[in-house]
């Protein structure tokens, strides 16, 4: 009762990570609400319903001519992508990068700096590689991508994105930390609308940008 119209929450030894964070804005009574609230539905974590891994470490190997896209942090925004960067990678090092080589239906997550925006891969954007500083999710479950990165994008999703981001003057993102993201499981009927509703702004934006030129 004593906490009661304070910005104090109370929480137990046993309810800390595994960082045993204790600062203040971690524990927000917005952050701790909106988290109770997830818990109670049904709901999955990302480990459980995907692949996670990142982009390239070493330096990047440009070329302007190759045609390859290189996705970076800035790259992914809400559920689309910025390309203005024109940024390029060699076809020699897109070759040796497999695991970092884009496929449809990705999820890229930016990690580094502005925290949480993402994006699905669709064939308008490859061939394209990626840098280390975006979260790459494959998913192998019945969750749509566009239903996952919408999500992420919603307050619940960026609850734990930014909540869990690490770093003062510039904030990361750690993969084991995307995996521990947890997600509602939502009908098939709801996945539908919101991958079709996705994928409508996506064509009208596309067109937009057509008409505009």
């Amino acid at each position: 009762a004593l906490l009661d119209g304070h910005e104090c929450t109370e929480i137990l030894f046993s309810q800390l990570n595994a960082e045993f964070r204790i600062d203040s804005e971690y524990f927000y009574k917005s952050n701790v609400k909106m988290q109770t609230l997830i818990k109670s539905k049904k709901h999955i974590a990302i480990r459980d319903i995907g692949v996670v891994t990142d982009g390239i470490h070493t330096s990047i190997d440009y070329d302007k001519n190759s045609g390859i896209n290189l996705i970076s942090a800035t790259s992914p925004k809400q559920n689309v992508f910025n390309l203005t960067r024109n940024a390029y990678i060699s076809e020699a090092a897109h070759i040796a990068n497999p695991r970092t080589a884009l496929r449809e239906n990705d999820i890229i997550l930016s990690t580094v700096g502005t925290i949480g925006n993402c994006a699905v891969v669709n064939t308008d954007i490859l061939p394209a590689n990626s840098d280390r500083h975006v979260g790459i999710i494959r998913l192998n479950s019945s969750i749509n991508p566009y239903v996952l990165s919408t999500f992420l994008l919603t307050k619940y999703g960026r609850n734990q994105t930014v909540r869990e981001a690490t770093g003062n003057v510039q904030p990361n993102l750690f993969l084991y930390k995307i995996k521990e993201i947890i997600v509602p499981i939502f009908g098939d009927m709801f996945q539908n609308t919101v991958k079709e509703a996705v994928l409508e702004a996506r064509q009208l934006l596309k067109k937009s940008d057509t008409e505009y030129l």
